[in-house]
């Protein structure tokens, strides 16, 4: 299994930071890659609840996923697949930092045949920390943002 690590400082509190990314259907606005991600389980946001994604990097297709771990506010966690070609295990870890928030995004990639091999070692190992890294900090850039205009909001 192979794993990437990336991190960053993002002006906003950690429980605010929690709350967004645990809206799985919203990380499209974080992610290059998600085009789209949808519930497929009923009831509130929950361990066990999956989620069907259409992708766009390293192509087009549709990934599922399962929420293994929230631990508000410290810890997100899912695992993903696409049959046949890969596994991967992903993290929000959440720490309160002096400004804010130190979030870390762990993810743990594992191939599940022989395409997905290929995947790993000619796209994901090359490309998967700039792309979890731009992820992270689009997520700093929006949660920012809406952090800005919260406080905007209650100054008025």
């Amino acid at each position: 299994m192979w794993e990437s690590e990336v991190s960053v400082d993002i002006q906003a509190p950690v429980e605010q930071v929690y709350r967004r990314l645990r809206d799985f259907t919203r990380h499209s606005d974080f992610s290059d890659g998600l085009a789209r991600v949808d519930q497929t389980t009923i009831g509130p946001v929950a361990v066990g609840s999956r989620f069907r994604a259409e992708e766009t990097v390293p192509g087009k297709y549709v990934s599922y996923s399962e929420i293994t771990a929230l631990e508000e506010p410290r810890l997100i966690a899912w695992k993903a697949w696409v049959e046949g070609v890969m596994r991967t295990e992903w993290e929000f870890r959440l720490f309160p930092a002096a400004d804010g928030t130190h979030l870390v995004q762990v993810s743990r990639w594992q191939p599940a045949g022989p395409i997905g091999f290929l995947m790993l070692n000619l796209h994901r190992k090359r490309n998967a920390p700039r792309e979890n890294q731009r992820a992270v900090d689009r997520i700093k850039s929006v949660l920012e943002t809406e952090a800005g205009a919260a406080l905007a909001g209650v100054a008025k």
